[in-house]
C-alpha cells in the first residue's frame, strides 16, 4: 500500500498561485514555457485582475492600516473604485474624488530576498472614506 504523504507536503492550486503572486510583476520575465507551475497559476490569478482602480479597506483606518487590493471582475462590473466608492464596505455613488494612491509593500519572491515596492493607484473615495483615509495617514505619521 502506497504511503499517504504528510499534510504540509501536499500542496494546492491556492497555496502555490499565493506563494508566487506578485502585486506588481515586471513586464519583462520569463517565456510561459519556463516558468513553473506555481508561477503559472500567479499569473494566470493576476492576468484575472483588473488594475486600473484599487479597492480600499479602512476597517483598520483608526489603528494607522490601511489595505489596498485590485478589483475583482465583479467589481469592476459594478463599478467599484471608478463610479461607486473605493472603501471595501462603501457603497456611496455621490461626491466622489478620484485619488491617487501611494501603495508600498514587501514583495517576496521565491528565491528572492523582501524587495520593498511603491507603486501609485488610483481609486474614487467618499468623503467619509477619504477622510478615514487622511486620519490613517496622520496616525501612521
Amino acid at each position: 500500500m502506497a504511503a499517504v504523504p504528510a499534510p504540509e507536503s501536499v500542496v494546492d492550486e491556492a497555496s502555490l498561485a499565493r506563494e508566487h503572486f506578485a502585486f506588481l510583476r515586471p513586464p519583462q520575465g520569463p517565456p510561459p514555457a519556463e516558468l513553473s507551475e506555481g508561477e503559472r497559476l500567479a499569473r494566470e490569478l493576476e492576468s484575472s485582475l483588473l488594475r486600473d482602480a484599487a479597492v480600499v479597506d479602512l476597517s483598520r483606518a483608526k489603528y494607522g492600516k490601511v489595505g489596498m487590493r485590485w478589483r475583482t471582475v465583479a467589481e469592476a462590473m459594478g463599478g467599484k473604485g471608478k463610479t461607486v466608492c473605493g472603501g471595501v464596505e462603501c457603497s456611496e455613488t455621490r461626491d466622489l474624488r478620484q485619488l491617487e494612491l501611494p501603495f508600498g509593500w514587501q514583495e517576496s519572491l521565491p528565491g528572492k530576498p523582501p524587495t520593498p515596492r511603491v507603486a501609485l493607484v488610483t481609486s474614487a473615495l467618499c468623503p467619509g472614506c477619504a477622510l478615514s483615509l487622511c486620519r490613517a495617514r496622520r496616525v501612521m505619521e
